[in-house]
């Protein structure tokens, strides 16, 4: 009877080295083809979700045939205060880089007047944002 114990426990020992040697080769290979991600590129890591953004969050600005699409709202209160040529200036030099002479050129009037509206449009909006933050923190 100690024999039959003897291999029954050799046998049982040899199925659980077995098992757990397939475990091991199968948690290898799944690692192996694993990338978590903090290893992915951030470019593929955009294409992983998708956020919703709705219309009534955002406003769509125009100047000239250029579209911006801005979704702060305090920023969009701020640019709502502008007149329409600021506006136009500011969106043209923050948005799509154009200087000043390349927005003067855009807009047929000197370059002068784009400079002057597009620093009058600067000093507006931090001036208006600079209020809304003191507001916010009182």
């Amino acid at each position: 009877m100690s024999d039959q114990l003897q291999t029954f426990d050799a046998y049982c020992k040899s199925v659980l080295r077995h098992a757990a040697a397939k475990a091991y080769r199968r948690r290898k290979r799944a690692a192996a083809r694993v990338i978590p991600f903090s290893g992915l590129p951030l470019d593929e890591l955009e294409k992983l979700f998708y956020c919703d953004r709705y219309s009534v969050d955002s406003c769509i600005y125009r100047a000239l045939d250029y579209e911006v699409e801005i979704t702060e709202e305090r920023l969009q209160e701020a640019i709502e205060q502008l007149t329409k040529e600021q506006r136009d200036v500011l969106l043209l030099s923050a948005c799509f880089e154009h200087t000043d002479a390349e927005i003067a050129t855009l807009l047929d009037i000197p370059r002068s007047t784009a400079q002057y509206r597009k620093n009058a449009a600067i000093r507006s909006v931090r001036t208006y944002l600079e209020g809304k933050q003191h507001d916010h923190d009182s």
